[in-house]
């Protein structure tokens, strides 16, 4: 059976207030920075695996440059906010990432030119969490 992608099911959530104003593309890319387990092989081949305790992630966000929240962000990047972040996915069999403390890693770049073009914005997730 087909399933259906509708990209308005996506919402993003920062520091309590819903981000719009999505460039084309890729609205939203996360990832864990780390693996889950570090493995070890031994010299005669038995194999272990450490639980790795690092469970910051990072998500990023692409806006378009007349999106409102460039300079929401760029404000929140220079104060070193620290605040929940949610990207909910209401589609069929959506993924949803969150986590309780994130920061914006720099304040966005600037583009300015003939049209409208894509900024992305970086945020350091410490407790990334993916259900």
């Amino acid at each position: 059976m087909a399933k259906v992608y509708d990209p308005k099911k996506v919402i993003v959530i920062y520091d309590g207030q819903v981000i719009t104003g999505f460039a084309d593309g890729s609205m939203v890319k996360a990832e864990k920075n780390e693996d889950n387990v570090l493995p070890h092989v031994g010299v005669l081949g038995e194999v272990s695996f450490a639980v790795n305790a690092d469970n910051t992630g990072k998500v990023t966000i692409s806006l378009a440059s007349n999106s409102p929240f460039i300079k929401i962000l760029a404000n929140k990047a220079r104060r070193n906010t620290v605040a929940p972040i949610s990207v909910i996915n209401m589609n069929t069999s959506g993924v949803n990432v969150s986590g309780t403390e994130a920061a914006i890693l720099k304040a966005p770049d600037v583009n300015l030119g003939k049209e409208i073009e894509s900024q992305d914005i970086e945020f350091y997730v410490a407790d990334y969490t993916v259900d």
